[in-house]
């Protein structure tokens, strides 16, 4: 990774901001280029007054904006995080840190998202940090999922704010808040803010390969209100998005095998861990899972990048020996 960092992707940021973009690094998330061109257009003030002209790049932006583009001040902050992070991780979780680094390494998305400016990476930090929570009840934790949520996008604002109020809530009270959630976004799905920007990316992706699953899903999500039905066949297709991509196109890309070996390391992941998970609302642990995927499954395509994060979840799960973590009952 170090090698990587050193002698390929840091050197393509620098070629970037500089206006000489070459060939993209194997191990580099291609909205990178995007993040800093619009940071070496855009001043700090721009960025804060004018947020919904950068949409959901304002993150990243922001990030770079703070380091004044030093590329090697933004890994340490990625390192700074993950570190403390795998302390609380041993404390609470009661991890095997070499075992549980080793597997978050060995999917390659994090390994792309870590060496890079991006949000993704972000992303899985907030739901470590919402883990931790979810086994320590200290508030610290959610504080800090709000303050690097400010760096990702706003969904994760939203997304914690909606997790931290229903864990606040007795089992019948997060059952209720569940429900209510559910018949809103099923009378509301095709009135979501950008969902017609989403739809309009989804018809444009569609080639002689396609299925068509996912353009069904929506005509049934939106047209019949059956969201409802849609959330699991959506997630599992999101799941393994990598597999196929694969497939989906004539020719090899390179760039699809991270993905391709992502979506299998989630699906081993899941395996493994579905003995320990209790799939229960009153589970504070269970219940940021089960509040993400629903989450995920708001975007009307599968992408590899929304749903990635869960692989984290399932690794913590394999790797536990806090068993407590995952009783039927932690409150």
């Amino acid at each position: 990774m170090a090698f990587e960092y050193l002698y390929e992707i840091k050197p393509f940021m620098i070629a970037i901001a500089n206006g000489d973009e070459g060939l993209r690094p194997f191990l580099m998330n291609s909205d990178t280029s995007v993040y800093i061109l619009l940071h070496k257009n855009n001043d700090l003030y721009s960025i804060l007054t004018d947020i919904f002209a950068t949409k959901n790049a304002y993150g990243p932006i922001l990030l770079l904006s703070i380091f004044s583009g030093n590329y090697d001040f933004i890994l340490l902050f990625y390192l700074g995080i993950f570190l403390f992070a795998l302390i609380k991780l041993k404390k609470y979780f009661s991890i095997n840190i070499y075992i549980f680094t080793a597997l978050f390494l060995l999917n390659p998305l994090n390994s792309m998202y870590f060496l890079s400016v991006n949000k993704d990476i972000l992303a899985v930090f907030i739901i470590i940090f919402l883990s931790i929570y979810a086994a320590s009840n200290k508030k610290i934790y959610i504080t800090l999922s709000l303050l690097l949520s400010i760096f990702c996008k706003f969904e994760m604002t939203i997304f914690i704010c909606l997790y931290y109020f229903i864990s606040q809530l007795n089992q019948k009270m997060r059952w209720t808040a569940i429900i209510c959630f559910l018949i809103i976004i099923t009378f509301s799905y095709s009135n979501l803010p950008g969902m017609a920007e989403k739809i309009l990316v989804l018809n444009e992706a569609q080639n002689t390969k396609s299925v068509g699953i996912t353009l069904f899903a929506n005509e049934l999500s939106m047209n019949y209100y059956l969201y409802i039905i849609t959330i699991i066949p959506m997630i599992l297709m999101s799941i393994i998005e990598g597999i196929i991509i694969y497939f989906k196109y004539d020719e090899f890309n390179v760039d699809f095998i991270p993905i391709y070996l992502s979506s299998l390391l989630t699906i081993f992941a899941l395996f493994l861990s579905i003995k320990k998970i209790k799939f229960i609302i009153y589970n504070n642990y269970s219940l940021l899972l089960i509040l993400y995927i629903l989450l995920v499954s708001l975007v009307p395509f599968p992408h590899h990048r929304y749903i990635y994060p869960i692989y984290t979840l399932f690794i913590l799960a394999i790797c536990s020996k806090n068993t407590n973590l995952f009783r039927l009952n932690d409150q």
